[in-house]
C-alpha cells in the first residue's frame, strides 16, 4: 500500500502541484469572480442600454399616445414619440441600426392601423402592448359614439389579471442544472484525456517499462485515476469559490441571480442536490477514467490515441446532449430510459433530480446500475490496461482487446 499512495503523491503533485496547473486554477477563479465583477460594476450603468430603442409616429386625430404612460406599461423599451414629418428620417435610422424598432399609426375607417418595422429581430411583447394601448382607445372611442354610460364602459375596459402559480418551476431549476451538468461534462472530457494522454505518453516514451519493474500496474492505474480525480475536485472547489467570493462580498443578489440569462435560483442548492452531484461526479468520472485509461494504454502512439477514444466522447457527448434535453421536458421517454443507461446516468438523473422529477427509488437504481456498471469495466479495464501498457503493436484490433481480457 506505500507504494501505491508513493505513486498517488507523485501523479497528484504533477497533475495539481504543477505550475501548469496551479496556472490553470489561479485562471478558472479569475473567470468566474471576474464574470460576476464584471456584471456587478456595469449592471448599474448599462441599465438603459440594453433597453431597446423605439419611436412612434402618429398619424390620426382621433388617437393619442402619452409618452411618459407608455415608458411606464414598458420599462424595458426607451419609447419617444415623433412627428409624420420624420418618418423617413425614422425608417433610416431603423435601417441603420441606431432605432430597434418603428411603430407608424394611422386610421382607416375610424380605426387604429399599425405598421411595424423594425431590422432583424421583431419583438413580440412590445407590438403586442402597443396594439392593446391603442385597442384601449380604439374601444374608448365606440363606447363613447354610442352613448354608452361611463361606469359600464369603465368595467368593459377592466384588465384580467392572471395569477401564475407554478408546480413545478422548471425555469428556476434550468439555470443551476445546466452550470452543473456543463461542469461535469466538461471535466470528465479535459481530465479523461489527460489520464489517457499521459499512460500513452508514458507508454510510447518507454519510461512504462521502468515504472512497471517498480510498480504493479494496477498501482499505477488507480493511482492515476484517483491523483486526476483529486485534481478534479479541487478544480471544482476553486471554481466554487469564485462564486463564492461575490456572493459574501455582496455582488450577487441571491434573489435574483443569473448566468448568460439563465435564471440561477439558489435555493436548489440544499444538501441533497451539492451531496448527489458529488456521488455522481465521481461516479460517473470513474466510469469514463477506466475507459480513458485503457484506451491509453492500448495505443503505441499518442497520436493514435484520438480515433480509439472517439467512441467514448461520443458516449459522453450523447450524456450531455440527453441531459440537455430533460432540463426542459425531463420526463420523456428518452430521458428517463437514458436515466438508468450507465453511460448516461451521472448527467441526465442528476438533471432530472434537480427538476424534482427523479424520486429516491429512480436515484437508488440508477446509482446501483451505474455501480455495478463501474464494477464491470473495473474488471474490462484492468485486464486490458496490464495487458496493453506492454503491447507495442501499430494497431490494436478488437481481436487483441479480446485477447488482454482473457490473459491474466
Amino acid at each position: 500500500m506505500r507504494k501505491f499512495f508513493h505513486v498517488f503523491s507523485f501523479y497528484f503533485r504533477e497533475s495539481f502541484l504543477s505550475k501548469k496547473s496551479l496556472i490553470t486554477s489561479g485562471i478558472l477563479f479569475l473567470v468566474v469572480f471576474g464574470i460576476f465583477a464584471f456584471n456587478h460594476f456595469t449592471s448599474d450603468k448599462d441599465k438603459n442600454k440594453d433597453k431597446d430603442k423605439l419611436a412612434i409616429v402618429m398619424d390620426s386625430a382621433t388617437y393619442i399616445v402619452q409618452e411618459e404612460g407608455l415608458n411606464k406599461i414598458l420599462p424595458s423599451a426607451q419609447i419617444r414619440i415623433e412627428k409624420k414629418e420624420q418618418l423617413e428620417k425614422l425608417h433610416k435610422q431603423v435601417e441603420e441600426g441606431k432605432l430597434d424598432g418603428l411603430f407608424y399609426v394611422k386610421e382607416k375607417n375610424g380605426v387604429p392601423e399599425v405598421t411595424y418595422m423594425y431590422n432583424g429581430f421583431s419583438s413580440q411583447e412590445t407590438s403586442t402592448i402597443i396594439a392593446n394601448y391603442l385597442k384601449q382607445q380604439y374601444t374608448q372611442v365606440i363606447l363613447s359614439k354610442h352613448k354608452v354610460p361611463s361606469d359600464v364602459a369603465q368595467q368593459l375596459q377592466t384588465d384580467i389579471s392572471v395569477k401564475e402559480e407554478a408546480i413545478k418551476d422548471r425555469a428556476s431549476s434550468f439555470g443551476i442544472a445546466y452550470v452543473f451538468i456543463f461542469v461535469l461534462y466538461m471535466f470528465i472530457i479535459a481530465f479523461g484525456n489527460t489520464i489517457a494522454m499521459n499512460i500513452a505518453s508514458e507508454k510510447s516514451s518507454r519510461v512504462m517499462e521502468i515504472m512497471l519493474s517498480k510498480v504493479k500496474p494496477l498501482y499505477m492505474m488507480y493511482a492515476k485515476i484517483l491523483a486526476v480525480v483529486t485534481t478534479a475536485l479541487l478544480q471544482i472547489a476553486i471554481l466554487a469559490c469564485g462564486v463564492l467570493v461575490p456572493v459574501l462580498i455582496g455582488w450577487v443578489d441571491l434573489d435574483n441571480a443569473s448566468l448568460f440569462g439563465l435564471p440561477i435560483d439558489f435555493a436548489k442548492l440544499d444538501v441533497k442536490v451539492i451531496s448527489l452531484f458529488i456521488v455522481f461526479f465521481i461516479t460517473g468520472y470513474l466510469l469514463y477514467a477506466m475507459m480513458y485509461a485503457a484506451a491509453g494504454a492500448v495505443v503505441s502512439k499518442t497520436e493514435d490515441l484520438q480515433s480509439v477514444s472517439f467512441p467514448v466522447a461520443i458516449l459522453i457527448m450523447a450524456a450531455f446532449f440527453i441531459s440537455i434535453k430533460s432540463l426542459s421536458d425531463p420526463n420523456s421517454t428518452i430521458v428517463v430510459i437514458s436515466s438508468y443507461v450507465p453511460f448516461f446516468t451521472p448527467m441526465v438523473t442528476f438533471s432530472r433530480v434537480v427538476a424534482g422529477e427523479a424520486g429516491a427509488l429512480e436515484i437508488s437504481i440508477a446509482l446501483s446500475l451505474l455501480l455495478a456498471t463501474i464494477f464491470f469495466l473495473n474488471f474490462i479495464a484492468s485486464r486490458i490496461y496490464v495487458n496493453g501498457v506492454m503491447s507495442y503493436s501499430d494497431k490494436v484490433k478488437f481481436k487483441d482487446l479480446a485477447k488482454f481480457i482473457k490473459r491474466h
